[in-house]
């Protein structure tokens, strides 16, 4: 019999159930009514041995109601005639009835078990078609999660703790696919999601497994002696083909993939961590390089090990007061006097001393432990910001994860207020990336901030994948423009063509600029000539503590009311003499 798998199942389990039964209870409910009886009309004697319970030879078994009046002996006369009204008041049975019978019974219980197996049958195919289903993806016909994992575990039970039972699996997906559904629309990452499959199905063979393991993740897998061999020249392989441009969505895209290698025997038969492993090859290769391929080794448990126990440690930093702000010069450079200052995040770890945010933000980014430190961030600024004069300005970087959290703009407004920080001297800045990631919710929040006063920069401008597009669509009021232009610029003729550019088109938008990495005298001039209008780097100053920038801020003060009383002076003697 069938098992109830799904609960979609019960109604049809139960019809066909139904139906079998009742056939078989129509056939056992008319048997049991003795509506089958010889083809002859029985005589008297056959009666008589009927009720008696004697069978005459020949005489079929049959049941025979007794009526209660009639029993015994001492009523012989009332059976006789009992026996008499039955002969004349029940028509005798013949052949061709009985035949009629036999007929309709047969049709009507040939019908329903007809219609029970049909629904059997029908449950059958449905659940082929749903585990089929299970074991597939629906977008690219290709094995699913499950089914890759499900095919990899009966490898192994089949080939046992053989020498030559070795599995090796490449994971990899596709570089910057979101900002494709971004730019294409979610139609447009699927046919590239169907093309990118078709293709690499076309690079494996048969004798490979591959597998779309969700989103834009991928996974193959090779079995044999020489599975390792052949996924180190399948991830060469698959380099190659990912470069290869793709037709979708009348447009060409390029759709280049990050690649993440293990090869294990039968030592390793438990598939979550031979996928565990992939996935930290997977995540070196992206770290280091992105479009490229990396293989597992065990050091790369160590880097594993050592993220998650930073991961550990910052999420009491806050609380422990190991987290600070450390705050950098912005300069006008027309005359290089302060204006502004940029607050960036240090850890200073009580064993490790200082680890570089390159090492924690990241960290952060992916715990999602960069949204109470974010908001804590807020909060110290506007208190440090509190102190300085009102003509300094001051800068705070947002994550793009923090335009998902709805306390941001309640704690940004809040902290301003709190501490009696007028919102036009504060800068929010944000990355491409965060525009990429984040297009609706932050182009609101920053709709938000600019209408109660904040300033709006867009930082590292031109090394992220947003168009030119965004600066007309968010209410940008700065660009900053990255440091790797300023630091190529000696070497790379073109590099000052781009600033000039940048600092060109932003002038025409309305738009103040910012050039970051100034480092030496001819950074400086050339940021000029460019016509920038503001500049960050070592040359104006490293980035300090709080207590450091208000002595710069008093010195530079100071040096300005001297300057003022030196010109008074002079000016009183020109006077004097004239």
């Amino acid at each position: 019999m069938f098992r109830t798998e799904d609960r979609r199942e019960t109604p049809l389990i139960a019809a066909a159930g139904g139906l079998s039964f009742g056939a078989m209870a129509i056939l056992c409910a008319m048997l049991d009514s003795g509506r089958f009886l010889p083809s002859e009309p029985a005589s008297p004697s056959q009666l008589h041995g009927l009720i008696s319970g004697e069978r005459t030879a020949g005489q079929p078994e049959a049941t025979v109601e007794h009526p209660p009046t009639v029993t015994g002996q001492g009523n012989r006369p009332a059976l006789q005639k009992a026996v008499a009204h039955r002969e004349t008041a029940l028509p005798p049975i013949t052949a061709s009835r009985l035949d009629t019978n036999l007929k309709i019974l047969f049709w009507l219980v040939a019908a329903l078990l007809t219609c029970g197996l049909a629904l059997l049958g029908l449950l059958a195919e449905t659940r082929r078609k749903a585990r089929k289903s299970a074991l597939t993806d629906e977008l690219t016909g290709l094995p699913n999660r499950r089914a890759f994992s499900g095919h990899i575990e009966q490898y192994f039970r089949d080939s046992g703790s053989k020498a030559e039972t070795k599995v090796a699996m490449l994971l990899f997906d596709i570089d910057n696919f979101k900002l494709v559904n971004d730019e294409h629309g979610h139609e447009g990452g699927d046919q590239l999601l169907r093309a990118f499959s078709e293709r690499i199905l076309e690079a494996v063979g048969p004798e490979c497994l591959f597998a779309r393991l969700g989103g834009d993740e991928f996974a193959i897998a090779m079995f044999g002696e020489e599975a390792e061999e052949r996924s180190r020249e399948m991830a060469s392989r698959l380099s190659v083909l990912s470069k290869k441009p793709y037709e979708c969505a009348g447009r060409t895209l390029v759709a280049t993939s990050s690649i993440g290698g293990v090869a294990c025997g039968g030592n390793l038969a438990d598939v979550p961590a031979i996928m565990r492993r992939a996935d930290i090859a997977l995540y070196n290769a992206k770290e280091n390089k992105r479009s490229a391929a990396c293989f597992y080794d065990e050091s790369m448990e160590l880097v594993v090990t050592k993220r998650a126990a930073l991961m550990r440690d910052l999420r009491h930093a806050v609380e422990k007061g190991e987290l600070v702000l450390h705050f950098q010069p912005i300069v006008d450079l027309a005359d290089s006097k302060l204006v502004s200052f940029e607050a960036l995040l240090r850890w200073r770890h009580p064993s490790r001393g200082f680890v570089s945010p390159g090492e924690f933000i990241p960290i952060a980014e992916e715990s999602g432990l960069i949204l109470p430190i974010g908001l804590w961030v807020i909060e110290e600024a506007c208190s440090v910001a509190a102190t300085w004069p009102e003509h300094i300005r001051f800068a705070i970087n947002l994550s793009p994860r923090q335009f998902s959290d709805e306390r941001l703009i309640p704690t940004v407004l809040g902290a301003l207020e709190k501490n009696g920080v007028g919102p036009a001297r504060l800068t929010v800045e944000l990355t491409e990336t965060a525009i990429i990631e984040h297009d609706g919710k932050a182009l609101a929040a920053l709709r938000k901030l600019r209408s109660e006063g904040v300033k709006i920069a867009l930082d590292d401008f031109g090394t992220g994948f947003a168009s030119l597009s965004y600066l007309t669509k968010f209410p940008f009021d700065v660009v900053k423009i990255d440091q790797s232009f300023v630091r190529e610029a000696s070497r790379n003729n073109n590099a000052d063509v781009v600033i000039s550019s940048i600092c060109d088109l932003a002038a025409r938008l309305g738009l103040d600029t910012v050039a970051e990495g100034i480092e030496s005298l001819d950074h400086l001039e050339l940021v000029r000539k460019a016509g920038c209008n503001r500049g960050q780097g070592y040359l104006f100053g490293r980035p300090e503590p709080a207590i450091d920038c208000s002595t710069r801020i008093a010195v530079e003060t100071l040096r300005g009311v001297n300057a003022g009383a030196i010109k008074q002076i002079d000016s009183g003697k020109v006077a004097s003499t004239g």
